[in-house]
C-alpha cells in the first residue's frame, strides 16, 4: 500500500510564521482619542466613530464633545474656553493631542491659517503618520 501525501492546509503554507489573533479595539490604545490622557482599566470608556475609524475615549470626554456641538473640534473649542475661565490658573488644555487630515492641501490650509504644529501633537495625512507626536 503506498502512502498519499497528506492534504494541505492553510498552516502548511504559512512560511513559519507564527499567526496571532487580532486585537479588539479595546485593545488599539490606552489614550483618550479626545484629551490624549490615558484610560485606565477601570475608567468609563466609548467610541468616537469618525469618518474613517472608530476611536477609544473617555466617557466624560465624549459627553464634552456632545454637549457642545457634536465634532471633536467643538470639545477642543470647549476645553480651551474652559481653561481660559479659571481665573488664577494657568491652563491645563494644550490643544487636541491629534490632527488627522484626509489629504497634504488640508494640511497646509490648516497651518496657513493657524500657525505650525507644535511638535506634542500627532499628525497624519490620508492615515499615514507625518508627525508622532509625544
Amino acid at each position: 500500500m503506498v502512502d498519499m501525501p497528506k492534504k494541505a492546509t492553510a498552516q502548511s503554507f504559512s512560511a513559519g510564521m507564527n499567526t496571532e489573533a487580532g486585537l479588539s479595539p479595546l485593545h488599539w490604545s490606552d489614550k483618550c482619542f479626545l484629551c490624549s490622557g490615558e484610560i485606565g482599566e477601570t475608567d468609563q470608556r466609548q467610541f468616537y466613530q469618525g469618518k474613517a475609524a472608530m476611536m477609544l475615549c473617555h466617557t466624560g470626554c465624549l459627553n464634552v464633545m456632545n454637549t457642545n456641538g457634536g465634532k471633536p473640534v467643538d470639545y477642543h473649542r470647549a476645553m480651551g474656553d474652559s481653561a481660559v475661565r479659571s481665573a488664577g490658573l494657568e491652563p491645563s488644555y494644550t490643544g487636541p493631542g491629534w490632527l488627522d487630515f484626509p489629504d497634504l492641501p488640508a494640511l497646509q490650509a490648516y497651518t496657513q491659517s493657524n500657525g505650525e504644529i507644535p511638535s506634542h501633537i500627532k499628525v497624519t495625512v490620508g492615515k499615514v503618520v507625518v508627525q508622532v507626536g509625544e
